[in-house]
């Protein structure tokens, strides 16, 4: 079964798989793989100047024309799988396996991939002992032919990649193909790929379009003759069809009624396009969208208007990026819908009457501490913003209990603070702070610029250390009254001094 991509454009140093074609081949981040340069025996002149296919592939590039598929049908019993492969020669090798319960549990299908493992294996004893293995077999065998059974084809350069979360690094793949082939990238476009995939040889195919080539998506009724119509059209404008597929992705906007063809068309004639793409992209869109419809709905000599073909500039595409087809994750802002608490309704009262937020991090260690010194530091530190006349704000009580240790409600409090104090625990330098510490410190100082005081408990002396912005004060043990009168006078007088 071939699954179609589309247009998508490459980066120098990476090749993008996309989403949709990775779950039937398996190919998983880590998966290691192979990026083989496919081409032709043919020696007619034209071949010279074409670009290679690529192929990615999990299986050995080396033994593709040897490679088998064969899908087998048993009942659904114990020991059904083991009984199916039990005849199997030595010399060939299970690469891949699928296996599932089918028709209400009673049946079990079985798909295997087999390729030599003796590598000096002739095609003779190859063909020989695939033929001895399905003969033996107790079930209903259904060969698939051979990956790549053309002998025209040859496998040229290979190169080891592996999946990264639907892209393969590659180190300069155009400089490598422009090497083998130094003439091609005057007419083809090697920054952009026509992508699909086999779902039966387990490989992604990559094919360089002509310059010029889009990807259009066009609306029609969906009746017969629609498709020889519009294929007639294209082909009356010069276009090639590299790739093409009939969907009912459009039938709950439209109606079921309707159907969207996609084909991925290049020109002829390159060198016109390229002269029109020289104005722009829009003015390229622009000119395929209305050649294409002026011939499938405004042309007297012929009779189209029946399918109703809609041609927009809007579903014309000279390239999807990357990001787009990696993944089926779509970006997006979220948004949170809330109830505003009743601290912040009356923490809005009080910023009326001139009063600053200040926000206390990391207070409920505090309240942890085996001895009374931590809770009489805090406490010290909230009657000094206080009796500033102040709000104490923290991500624990203040000005209410949170009823959840959710990140988002405490980083919320703090971005409404003016000011911030961080108590640094067992430190002996202030720039040591628990890691929840270290994100509010840099959503307050690094995203807000807010001032900030730094508290360290365990040191051994006092002293007080001005820095840009913040004031970081590390305090002795704390054994004494005036100690803690003197914490107290200290960030007043800071507050006084910042909110003045």
């Amino acid at each position: 079964m071939e699954i179609l991509a589309g247009l998508i454009r490459i980066g120098p140093g990476a090749l993008p798989v996309p989403w949709y074609n990775r779950p039937a081949l398996g190919l998983v981040t880590g998966t290691s793989v192979t990026i083989a340069l496919i081409k032709s025996k043919d020696s007619s002149s034209d071949q010279v100047e074409r670009p290679p296919d690529l192929i990615v592939t999990p299986l050995s590039v080396d033994d593709l024309k040897r490679t088998c598929a064969i899908t087998i049908d048993t009942d659904e019993s114990p020991g059904s799988i083991r009984d199916s492969l039990k005849c199997l020669d030595p010399d060939l090798n299970i690469s891949l396996l699928e296996s599932v319960t089918i028709d209400q549990r009673s049946r079990h299908r079985l798909t295997i991939v087999v390729q030599p493992y003796n590598r000096y294996l002739s095609d003779e004893s190859f063909n020989e002992k695939l033929k001895d293995f399905l003969s033996k077999i107790q079930a209903n065998p259904k060969p698939v032919p051979y990956f790549l059974a053309n002998d025209n084809i040859e496998i040229g350069k290979r190169i080891p990649g592996r999946i990264d979360h639907g892209m393969i690094q590659v180190n300069d793949l155009e400089g490598q193909i422009r090497k083998s082939f130094p003439f091609i990238h005057e007419k083809y476009d090697l920054k952009k790929v026509v992508i699909s995939s086999n779902s039966d040889a387990r490989f992604v195919r990559y094919i360089f379009p002509l310059k010029g080539t889009f990807e259009i998506g066009i609306v029609h009724k969906d009746s017969p003759g629609a498709m020889r119509e519009l294929v007639r059209a294209l082909n009356r404008l010069g276009y090639n069809i590299l790739l093409s597929r009939i969907s009912k992705s459009v039938s709950l906007e439209r109606g079921e009624q309707f159907s969207l063809t996609v084909a991925i068309c290049e020109p002829v004639n390159f060198e016109a396009a390229l002269e029109i793409l020289q104005n722009g992209e829009d003015e390229y869109k622009a000119y395929v969208a209305g050649s294409i419809d002026n011939i499938l709905n405004y042309d007297e000599s012929s009779n189209l208007l029946e399918y109703m073909f809609e041609v927009t500039r809007d579903r014309i595409s000279l390239g999807r990026q990357p990001s787009e087809v990696k993944s089926n994750v779509t970006s997006r802002l979220a948004v949170k819908e809330v109830a505003v608490p009743p601290e912040y309704r009356r923490y809005l009262r009080t910023f009326e009457s001139g009063r600053k937020v200040v926000f206390v991090s990391q207070v409920s260690t505090l309240e942890r501490e085996e001895n009374s010194t931590g809770r009489r530091v805090r406490d010290t530190i909230y009657e000094a913003i206080e009796e500033s006349g102040h709000v104490v704000f923290d991500g624990y009580s203040r000005p209410s209990k949170l009823k959840s240790k959710d990140s988002t409600e405490i980083l919320s409090r703090a971005w409404r603070s003016d000011a911030a104090i961080f108590i640094g625990f067992n430190a002996k330098s202030p720039q040591w702070l628990t890691q929840d510490q270290i994100v509010e410190w840099g959503v307050l100082h690094g995203l807000t610029g807010k001032t900030l005081i730094c508290t360290d408990i365990e040191s051994i002396k006092k002293k007080v250390l001005m820095m840009p912005q913040k004031i970081e004060i590390i305090l002795d043990d704390m054994s004494t009254d005036s100690q803690y009168n003197e914490l107290r006078d200290d960030i007043k007088a800071y507050l006084d001094g910042w909110f003045a």
